[in-house]
């Protein structure tokens, strides 16, 4: 009975994952799953995850429950659960109420951005805070906002500098359209920061006084080893900066599901159907670098219409119903696109590894869908 089940799913996988003729590439599924089981602190809704090396070698798949102060380190081949870190909110280790993310650069050097103020808090492995980094609150500094560290936006350290992402900045006041930085820089060794020179695009950027869904600015970006590559929600365009944030390129890299693109004009007032409308209309999702096979993935949801009585929190949390990831080469030429089948993958849970990329499987419609295991689908590219 099982082996019927499986086979049905491959038939239906492989029905529903379209590809076009005039590409070179597209991803498969390669009939191979892995689960983790969760702790019952955390559910599916990761928000924050990663690999983290050791100086060992050794990998894991790191991840941040949602609901309490831990952090997660998984054998990732075995999967099972080999560490977990909890952090303290108070108290002389405390790192504040909430932390937006975490970013692991080691067992003792662990970062975890306040939601709430401009600063992070060093960890170790045990929990105690190992020190703070503060920025923003200088009058002679720029005045940066919180940072995050998440899929899709993470911070990385290169050469000694903690790279942090910047939302747009309301505290540039009328400038922030045209102001607000994608990114700061913290010298770990001087603790100087500075502002990056590429800015968010101005419009993307809405009026404050305007209604807005909250992802007209969204942005996402990956790291090559050499250059970051941006990518907007409501923009075509990916942008390749230098690690001193100056613009290299912009280059077009559009989906072929996705008839043109466009912030929309007039936003509902209601959360619910701002929500709605949020899972239906085309935008661009999350960027992501292949090292082991020099590629980068970018994903598209193109325009949608929902059934009545979709739980809508749910659905915008588990990666909206339909994405397709286009595929390019190292010069950022398109040269695959796979359409994925509706309501069975997280387009917004993923991860690299040097057999391919794995996409969560936990999407809340899926009928195999467990809330006791993050489970992954392994995505490899083949040629058409």
């Amino acid at each position: 009975m099982k082996f019927f089940v499986f086979i049905c799913l491959l038939a239906l996988l492989s029905c529903n994952t379209q590809s076009h003729k005039d590409y070179l590439y597209e991803l498969k599924f390669a009939d191979e799953s892995i689960s983790f089981p969760l702790s019952t602190s955390t559910t599916t809704y990761i928000k924050s995850l990663s690999i983290f090396t050791d100086s060992l070698g050794k990998k894991y798949l790191a991840f941040m429950s949602n609901d309490e102060p831990e952090i997660y380190l998984y054998d990732i081949h075995k999967a099972n659960l080999v560490k977990t870190i909890r952090f303290h909110k108070e108290g002389p280790d405390g790192v504040g109420p909430k932390a937006g993310g975490f970013f692991m650069a080691g067992f003792n050097e662990i970062y975890l951005p306040s939601l709430y103020v401009p600063e992070i808090s060093k960890i170790d492995s045990a929990g105690h805070k190992l020190g703070v980094l503060r920025f923003g609150d200088s009058p002679q500094s720029f005045p940066f906002i919180t940072t995050r560290s998440v899929i899709g936006l993470p911070m990385l350290e290169i050469d000694n500098s903690l790279y942090c992402p910047q939302l747009v900045n309301p505290r540039l006041g009328d400038k922030q359209k045209t102001d607000s930085p994608v990114a700061m820089r913290i010298d770990l060794g001087t603790l100087d920061t500075d502002a990056s020179d590429f800015c968010y695009p101005s419009f993307l950027c809405k009026e404050s006084h305007v209604p807005s869904l909250g992802i007209e600015s969204k942005a996402s970006y990956c790291y090559n080893g050499k250059e970051f590559i941006y990518s907007f929600a409501f923009d075509e365009n990916l942008y390749v900066l230098s690690t001193d944030f100056k613009l290299i390129k912009k280059v077009n890299a559009s989906s072929k599901y996705i008839d043109g693109i466009s912030i929309p004009d007039n936003v509902p007032t209601q959360m619910d159907l701002g929500i709605k409308m949020m899972c239906e209309i085309p935008y661009y999702g999350d960027i992501i670098y292949d090292e082991y096979r020099q590629l980068y993935y970018r994903i598209a949801y193109p325009k949608d219409s929902l059934k009545e009585g979709e739980s809508l929190s749910d659905m915008m949390q588990s990666g909206r119903t339909r994405f397709s990831i286009i595929i390019l080469d190292k010069d950022l030429n398109v040269v695959g696109e796979t359409m994925f089948p509706e309501n069975l993958y997280r387009s917004n849970l993923y991860y690299i590894e040097k057999d391919g990329l794995y996409i969560s499987s936990n999407h809340y419609k899926n009928s195999h869908y467990n809330e006791d295991n993050l489970s992954f689908d392994r995505f490899i590219v083949t040629e058409n």
